[in-house]
């Protein structure tokens, strides 16, 4: 006998994953970069509104 299995993906909006992902890539980039460790952690810890508008 033969089962049907239906797969279906999120939300493709979802704010959770997306923080995620920017997160992870600003980890990969700042690790690349020769910076002092106290400018890395406020730029990991910036939030993207603040960048948005400027500080």
């Amino acid at each position: 006998m033969r089962k049907k299995i239906h797969l279906s993906t999120g939300d493709q909006n979802n704010k959770v994953t997306d923080k995620w992902g920017e997160l992870l890539i600003k980890h990969i980039i700042l690790d690349q970069l020769d910076i002092p460790p106290r400018l890395k952690a406020k730029l990991l810890h910036q939030s993207p509104s603040k960048e948005k508008n400027g500080g």
